[in-house]
Formats: C-alpha cells, structure tokens, sequence
C-alpha cells in the first residue's frame, strides 16, 4: 500500500463530498465526472484506524474496500446528472454522425466518459438490480462505437475495450426492452435464447 495512502484517500473523500454537498455551477465539467466514475469503482479501502476495534485478538488487520453498490448507485448518478447538465448526452455523438466534422482530441475525452458512464451505469443495474441511474439510450452510442474505435486519437488501452461494452450494452438493452423486463433478471426461454444468437453474432 502507498506510504501516503490515508492522506490520499481523505483527499478524494473531500473532493467527492464537495461534489456531492457543496456543488456549484464551475463544479459541473467533464473532470468531476471522471472523479466521480473513479470513484464509483474503486472506492478506497477502509484506513486503520477506521476499522479499528476493541479487542485482544492479535491476529494481523488487512484493509477492506469501502464498496457497495448503495454508494456506488448514489455517485454515479451524481456523475449521470452532471453529463445531463453539460448536456453531454446531446453533443457527444454529433462529430461522429457526419463527415463534415472530424472528431478532436476533446471528442474523443469527452466520449471516453460518456462511454464509462454508460457501462458503468448498465453493469450495476444487471448486478445489484438497481433501476439506471438515468436512462441514456446507448442505441446511438453503440452504432459509433466502431468509429470510435478506430479514430487515430482512441490510442488508450482500454478505447477498444469500451466500445465493445458499450456495443454489447445496447444488445442486452435491446432484448430487455423486447421482452417487457428492464431489469434483465427475468428473461424467458425465447428471450435468452435470441440474445445468446445475437452474442454470437456479435462475435463474429
């Protein structure tokens, strides 16, 4: 562990609760956003002296995460919220709609977010059965995938990786919304057979 662990992690503590607590408007941009996903999945361990308890017994403490989907539900759709506010859902697919535009650098960041947004989003409404955050439709966002993907400027290790989540996203949204059930826990036979069919599909 870090020599400045606790130091650190009280440090991202204040900056998360100023966000939370004491937001202004110079608070909403893209950076609280990325704080807030950062946050929402890798939430800091318990220091020490947190966890710390009256007793005898000598055995060795180990640090233990903070995370639970509670917490997590709560910052990211704190995180949603800002992107709403920024009206980031609405201008973030633009430049990669046309060819009249071409995509800079500051495209790229800012759908790297919105990408992590809406894995990030999905991913805890299958796990925890929580309901979304807020319903962003990643039907458009899975159709530029690809051109994301492939952009001179999506050179990070995890570009690739996101834009296929993202478009597997939009395929078991896809089968929920056809089958009535969006929280994806009570498919039918016919159901889960089709989404198995377009996985393979997908592979391909």
């Amino acid at each position: 562990m870090h020599p400045k662990f606790n130091e650190l992690t009280c440090l991202l503590d204040k900056a998360v609760s100023r966000l939370l607590l004491r937001p202004t408007p110079s608070d909403v941009t893209l950076d609280s956003i990325r704080v807030l996903l950062l946050y929402a999945q890798w939430m800091p361990c318990v220091r020490e002296q947190e966890d710390e308890v009256e007793n005898d017994d000598p055995a060795p403490r180990f640090p233990r995460s903070r995370y639970n989907e509670i917490s997590a539900g709560a910052v990211l759709g704190l995180a949603m919220r800002y992107a709403l506010l920024m009206g980031l859902d609405r201008s973030v697919l633009a430049p990669f709609q046309t060819r009249d535009v071409l995509p800079t650098e500051d495209h790229i960041s800012k759908m790297r977010v919105y990408y992590n947004l809406l894995t990030c989003n999905f991913n805890l409404m299958l796990t925890s059965g929580f309901p979304a955050s807020i319903d962003f439709d990643p039907e458009m966002a899975a159709k530029m995938a690809r051109t994301f993907s492939s952009h001179a400027d999506s050179q990070y290790p995890g570009d690739l990786r996101v834009s296929g989540l993202v478009e597997l996203v939009a395929l078991v949204n896809r089968t929920m919304r056809s089958s009535g059930d969006i929280s994806g826990r009570r498919l039918g036979p016919a159901c889960l057979m089709k989404l198995n069919m377009e996985l393979d599909e997908w592979e391909r």
